[in-house]
């Protein structure tokens, strides 16, 4: 991993490995070139221009900050792309961004003459339709993708009809393991966004409080998150979240640290294969975005009350204040307590052959891709990925990096700027809505911003 953070490989222009804090954390801070990038400015928020992750380990924080300074460079657009192409309106296979349905931008974009990537459908086996596609093993079918659903920044005109965000970004040794990493990635920040609008009582979990079988080979995360945890005065609890694809886990993880001079609320979101790595990760984030925040507090002035939050910036200040922990808190008690059947597998748990758990998905990457479309298209879902590899630098390229962006069309996507009422997606919200017995807010425009920084 330092290889691909080195410089000569075209990648970072700075990285800086962190030693770990009060909390255990390594991290690792990348420099990918997303100041100069960006076509916004931070106003009175913090500058968010750095990528990186945190790991309880120095080789764990050195790989996931690789993957990350990865895939956000494969979101920025370079100067000239083969295969990006100006696509007329209402052209052959262009891929409508604007219905009620999908949510990725205002109608009006679907009308004009758009800039747009090759990408590919992705379509259940077995169905008989389809082309097949080295590296993935489902059949595909080859679309037209509007760069501005894409690319992050969007530059052009385009930018205000859309939404952009990383959500869907990955990377990873081939094209196979990073569209599963990029898949997943939807499927939580649907169910986060979905679960914050509708605030239903899902079951609810503390970190530390999973069964004892359920410690049993997670490399001593559980361990090394006790130890972050061990004096530190907060509130932390995970919402279990219902992933709709047997054998995936999601949980939401809200912190709420009221010691300093304005109240924090951190969280974090992580769909996984077992629920103690789901329920585990989403805390290791929840305290990652912990330090980011107390450095907002010490730097920046809270989100000004009614002020409306555009970028991650505005979201990072309003997540230091009253108002946030509030909502946060006014859902957690709506919230059960979970149960053994809750919380995931029998292998998770150690767990008794009479509990009704989830069924495990396979063993293999292929084998979970395959899983993922087939159960995202029995929902009426629409997958897409688009190949980003060619704009990565040559070196990083060489060293074996893949990148994707995934999209599912159908998903009620994570909601950057929380202005524009096209980016509900209210069919999805129904859906959800009648399964987990609630009713979708009259006004969705006033709920409070989602928490995810």
């Amino acid at each position: 991993m330092t290889a691909t953070l080195d410089s000569a490989a075209g990648l970072a222009r700075s990285a800086h490995l962190v030693p770990p804090d009060e909390l255990g954390l390594w991290t690792v801070a990348v420099d990918v070139g997303l100041e100069e990038s960006r076509t916004e400015a931070a106003g009175d928020g913090p500058n968010l221009h750095l990528v990186g992750a945190c790991g309880w380990t120095r080789a764990d924080a050195l790989m996931r900050g690789a993957g990350e300074a990865v895939e956000r460079l494969a979101l920025v657009p370079p100067p000239s792309e083969a295969g990006r192409a100006r696509v007329p309106a209402g052209a052959p296979g262009r891929v409508l961004l604007g219905t009620p349905e999908v949510g990725r931008s205002d109608p009006r974009l679907d009308a004009v003459d758009l800039d747009c990537l090759p990408a590919v459908e992705l379509l259940a086996g077995g169905d008989g339709q389809g082309v097949e596609m080295a590296g993935l093993p489902v059949p595909v079918m080859p679309v037209l993708l509007p760069a501005a659903a894409v690319d992050d920044p969007v530059r052009g005109p385009e930018r205000r009809y859309v939404d952009p965000g990383p959500t869907g970004a990955a990377a990873g040794p081939d094209l196979a393991f990073a569209t599963e990493r990029g898949l997943l990635e939807v499927v939580e920040r649907d169910a986060a966004q979905c679960a914050w609008a509708l605030r239903p009582p899902l079951p609810v979990v503390h970190p530390l409080d999973l069964p004892d079988g359920a410690r049993r080979g997670d490399g001593g995360a559980a361990r090394q998150l006790e130890r972050a945890l061990d004096g530190l005065e907060v509130q932390i609890a995970s919402v279990i979240l219902p992933s709709g694809i047997s054998g995936l886990s999601i949980a939401l993880t809200m912190l709420v640290d009221s010691t300093g001079p304005r109240p924090v609320l951190a969280s974090g979101a992580k769909s996984a294969w077992s629920t103690v790595e789901a329920v585990q990760g989403s805390a290791r984030e929840a305290l990652q975005v912990l330090t980011l925040l107390r450095g907002v507090v010490d730097r920046h002035p809270a989100l000004p009350p009614g002020a409306t939050v555009e970028n991650d910036s505005d979201r990072a200040r309003f997540c230091t204040t009253s108002a946030a922990v509030d909502a946060a808190r006014a859902w957690l008690d709506r919230c059960r307590p979970a149960v053994a059947a809750d919380l995931g597998t029998a292998a998770d748990l150690g767990a008794a052959a009479d509990l009704d758990l989830r069924a495990v998905a396979p063993d293999d990457v292929p084998g979970r891709v395959e899983h993922l479309v087939n159960a995202l298209r029995a929902q009426g879902l629409r997958p897409l990925v688009c190949d980003l590899t060619p704009r990565l630098p040559a070196p990083v390229r060489s060293l074996g990096w893949n990148a994707v962006h995934a999209l599912v069309l159908g998903a009620q996507p994570l909601r950057m700027d929380e202005r524009p009422a096209w980016s509900w997606v209210r069919p999805r919200l129904e859906d959800r809505a009648r399964a987990w017995g609630v009713p979708v807010p009259a006004v969705l425009g006033e709920l409070p911003p989602q928490p995810l920084v």
